[in-house]
């Protein structure tokens, strides 16, 4: 019993003993049921020396020393890359350090005992012979020192132990230069592409052409052998004269590019100047003129509102002519005020078609924030430059104008549309001069015809349904989907980056006061 329990205290001890104990603390379950056995077999078999029996744990214990470190047999047998250049040894100016004295070195209290001394020795090394520029600080098996700690231990020893880092590094690079080098001509030698010479072809060599001491590249002969064709055909050709007429044709090639180039710029100078002159182009960027906000703004507001006045005067004492004295009798007196309006804005998109005429439209058509013409105000509601543009308004007007003309009549109608065309230009325009938006320019019919759309539809929810056989019910309730339809998408993202917002609200402000104004008056006729 003796013996058995003195073998049992030796593996005990043994384990405690090996390095690396503090991470085996969970084998002491396994000691303690090894004892156990131990005591059971003395039992049954006294007399019987029992040999202590070993956990595969404490087996690891006995021959690995850390969990990601080799053992010693296989770490004595680790052969060095093929590509790796082996660092020579170097002495070791001093012994091995103390935990504390790691902690302090490496700013990092977890730090091995065996990994810190190993990472000391290992940079240390690395800086003498120069290899620490090519590899770095990082080394295998510190995976647990952090790179923070690792630069404090470099620090520590280039103040402790100075050396010259820099002539080391010059020499690794020279000896990895020619390691290198004997690489690849090695390859180079097994792959065929270069052959040795021996002593008198490389004296001969050097004496006549390569001036190498490498010998005769196979890539240099196949070089050599086309650059010799390639000069014996030209020879060829020379003699038999088709080099000559080779360089005449290309030669005449180049003076007809040269002329038909001189031509295209010719050209293209002359169609510059035409558009020049025409007004579509000018030769420099013209400047923004020096203009106080009451120059732009007041020319504009007064001929605005002197023509809202005029509209409703015209509106107030106009008197529809008789059937006979009318151009086209028989067609609806709607339907002639509405393709009236779209043929003029329909002539207006083909001028925009003609250039010699593009100069008086940006004068009278366009309504520009930095230099505002007067007229503009009124012409440019009745300028439209895309198909889609004037076929999406003109369509609204169909769809809203007619009902709204046979309500209030040819003179209430024109005034109405009028004034909301120019009221909404004078709203973009005052937006666009008081925000310093002075390169905006601005065109089309939409401020009257979003004035058309609120003023149908503030008449319309003011009258009493018909009957059931002369009300298109579902006729209204697409007009007001649609103004329903286009007042959210304002609200789209990137819409108000594509038209004028500031002219369809203030042209649908117009429509709306200007039908109430309406309602008010036939109120006010039918009370008298």
């Amino acid at each position: 019993m003796s013996n058995v329990l003195l073998r049992q205290s030796t593996c005990l001890s043994t384990i405690l003993r090996a390095p690396g104990a503090s991470r085996i603390a969970t084998g002491l379950f396994d000691a303690s049921s090894s004892i156990s056995l131990l005591s059971s077999l003395n039992a049954s078999s006294p007399g019987k020396d029992v040999k202590c029996p070993r956990s595969p744990l404490w087996q690891k214990a006995t021959t690995r020393f850390f969990t990601t470190s080799p053992t010693r047999k296989a770490r004595g047998k680790r052969a060095t890359p093929a590509s790796a250049t082996p660092e020579p040894r170097v002495k070791i100016p001093f012994g091995a350090q103390s935990r504390d004295s790691l902690a302090q070195i490496f700013g990092q209290t977890d730090v091995e005992y065996e990994t810190g001394n190993k990472v000391l020795r290992i940079l240390h090394q690395r800086r003498v012979v120069g290899s620490l520029v090519d590899k770095g600080v990082q080394i295998a098996g510190s995976h647990n020192v952090k790179n923070d700690s690792l630069q404090n231990a470099l620090a520590w020893l280039r103040q402790r132990y100075p050396v010259d880092e820099q002539a080391a590094a010059e020499l690794w690079a020279e000896n990895e230069a020619e390691r290198l080098e004997g690489t690849y001509i090695a390859r180079a030698e097994k792959l065929g592409l270069y052959k040795p010479l021996s002593g008198d072809e490389k004296q001969q060599e050097l004496s006549t052409t390569t001036k190498s001491i490498y010998g005769v590249s196979v890539i240099d002969e196949f070089k050599k052998f086309h650059e010799d064709r390639r000069a014996r055909e030209a020879k060829e050709k020379e003699e038999s004269g088709e080099t000559q007429r080779t360089q005449e044709m290309a030669l005449a090639k180049r003076e007809e590019r040269e002329s038909k180039q001189a031509v295209v710029e010719a050209k293209r100078a002359q169609r510059q100047e035409r558009r020049a002159l025409m007004g579509m182009v000018t030769p420099e960027p013209m400047p923004i003129p020096e203009m106080s906000n009451a120059a732009r703004l007041g020319p504009c507001t007064a001929f605005g509102l002197s023509l809202v006045v005029l509209f409703w005067l015209g509106a107030t004492f106009y008197t529809p002519p008789p059937n006979e004295r009318r151009l086209f009798p028989d067609t609806p007196t709607a339907v002639a005020t509405i393709s009236t309006i779209a043929a003029i804005n329909l002539a207006v998109y083909a001028m925009w078609h003609v250039p010699p005429i593009w100069r008086l439209l940006n004068r009278y058509m366009v309504q520009v924030a930095s230099s505002p013409f007067w007229p503009s105000v009124l012409g440019n509601t009745f300028s439209h430059q895309r198909l889609i543009h004037l076929g999406a308004n003109m369509a609204c007007l169909a769809f809203y104008g007619a009902s709204l003309h046979e309500d209030v009549g040819r003179g209430n109608f024109l005034a109405l549309y009028l004034t909301g065309g120019v009221l909404g230009s004078l709203a973009s325009l005052y937006y666009h001069v008081l925000t310093k938006s002075l390169l905006y320019y601005t065109f089309g019919a939409s401020g009257a015809v979003w004035a058309t759309m609120i003023g149908w539809g503030v008449l319309s929810l003011s009258k009493p349904l018909p009957d059931s056989e002369s009300y298109y019910f579902a006729a209204d309730v697409s007009r007001w989907t649609v103004i329903v339809f286009q007042a959210l998408t304002h609200f789209a993202p990137g819409f108000s980056t594509r038209v004028d917002m500031l002219s369809h609200l203030g042209g649908a402000v117009s429509g709306g006061v200007s039908a109430w104004y309406l309602k008010w008056k036939s109120s006010t006729a039918l009370d008298t």
